[in-house]
């Protein structure tokens, strides 16, 4: 909707500068070349602001998807030999580490590229510390199989 009221006002303009009874043309010709300029700059800060919360959507997604839990869950409610419990304990840990990692690298670079002061930006580092802490809680549930 935006873009479409620019451009009309855009094509106003420029109707306005081919009109020959017009006296201000150089000023008008400046003003339209200044707001094709600003224009572009908003379009790529939009552009820009999009891919930002894009990569916080993925973020925030690839964080909710931390649910582990289940897993842990469905695992201790199973009876298992030793030898498979170790090994099943071993996975359980790699596959908490390994969820985690990309939830976080994300939430890290988004931080890194934003404004430290964005209320976003605290919203994201809040949620790595609430990841962080799951996986803590996470891997202290699974006891170290060198104690089995």
């Amino acid at each position: 909707e935006w873009n479409s009221t620019v451009e009309q006002l855009e094509a106003e303009a420029l109707k306005i500068l081919l009109s020959e009874d017009y006296t201000e043309k150089e000023h008008l010709k400046l003003s339209n070349q200044k707001i094709c300029l600003l224009r572009e700059e908003a379009c790529f800060h939009m552009e820009e602001r999009k891919a930002l919360l894009q990569e916080a959507n993925d973020f925030f997604r690839t964080a909710g998807k931390v649910g582990i839990e289940n897993y842990l869950k469905i695992f201790n409610s199973e009876a298992l030999h030793l030898p498979i419990l170790t090994m099943k304990y071993e996975e359980l840990q790699e596959a908490v580490k390994g969820c985690t990692v990309s939830a976080l690298q994300k939430g890290q670079t988004l931080v890194n590229k934003a404004d430290s002061h964005s209320s976003w930006v605290t919203g994201i580092q809040k949620m790595m510390e609430y990841v962080q802490k799951k996986v803590d809680q996470l891997i202290k549930q699974c006891p170290d199989y060198k104690e089995l």
